[in-house]
């Protein structure tokens, strides 16, 4: 059972890291921003289920970030972008 949920979890970051791709190419397209959030959090629920301490805190704060870009309020969207970018591929999965 838990090697499933690792796989959804992974399965997650991966189209979390495909929305977030589609909306830096088209910012229009808030959408994807939002999915990207969905995705992670559905990475940092199942890292809880899987009671993996470590991850979940970097999981909760790559999630606090998205939100920051998906409501404009990163200081700097561009870095904020790639920082999560380079977080997601850090995950721990």
């Amino acid at each position: 059972m838990s090697e499933r949920r690792n796989f959804l979890a992974l399965e997650s970051v991966f189209r979390a890291r495909e929305a977030l791709e589609t909306y830096v190419e088209d910012k229009d397209d808030k959408a994807q921003i939002s999915f990207c959030l969905s995705y992670l959090h559905q990475v940092h629920s199942t890292l809880k289920i899987v009671d993996f301490p470590g991850a979940i805190t970097f999981a909760a704060e790559i999630e606090s970030l998205a939100e920051m870009i998906a409501n404009g309020k990163a200081p700097d969207q561009e870095k904020g972008e790639d920082a999560l970018m380079g977080a997601m591929l850090r995950l721990p999965l």
